[in-house]
């Protein structure tokens, strides 16, 4: 289904003329307001599409009757324009776009931390924010049996234990 959500249609990802746009018309209002910002109208009165058990039978003619819309514009135009429209929308963006995009910066999605072998390098902030709890990312994924002798040590392993199971290549 890639993108696609399992109970509503569209409600995926769409290719653009420049990219790709994430739509959310996962109501009828939603996809009827969807039409009439895309200027196609006719996708409704279309039995296929006219309501959202007959667009989840017939998803992929769907999604190529409006990727031959969405091809016309800008990933920019579209979601301004179905934005303005209160139709839920968002940019598909690469790794390179969301770590530059202005919403991600202000909610701390990207960090630096410094890795053991890497260095400094930018890595995925923490997804859900609490106010008076708050959480982050303060260090590098651990490489491979990093930590190993520090939770077997934390579990009541004895360092002779921990000293042979090293010897033994259990534990790197």
């Amino acid at each position: 289904m890639g993108s696609a959500h399992p109970l509503n249609a569209p409600y995926q990802s769409i290719a653009t003329h420049d990219g790709w746009v994430n739509v959310g018309a996962a109501n009828q209002a939603n996809w009827l307001g969807m039409l009439e910002v895309i200027e196609a109208e006719h996708l409704g009165e279309n039995e296929k599409f006219s309501n959202n058990v007959n667009r989840m039978e017939h998803r992929a003619e769907l999604i190529e009757e409006l990727e031959a819309v969405f091809k016309t514009r800008s990933t920019d135009t579209w979601v301004e324009l179905l934005n303005e429209a209160g139709i839920p929308a968002g940019p598909i963006l690469d790794v390179r776009q969301m770590h530059q995009d202005e919403q991600a910066q202000s909610r701390y999605m990207v960090t630096e931390v410094e890795h053991p072998v890497a260095g400094t390098v930018k890595t995925l902030g923490a997804p859900v924010k609490f106010h008076g709890t708050p959480g982050g990312v303060n260090r590098a994924a651990p490489l491979l049996g990093q930590h190993s002798v520090e939770v077997l040590l934390e579990i009541g392993y004895r360092q002779s234990e921990i000293d042979q199971l090293v010897a033994d290549k259990i534990v790197g």
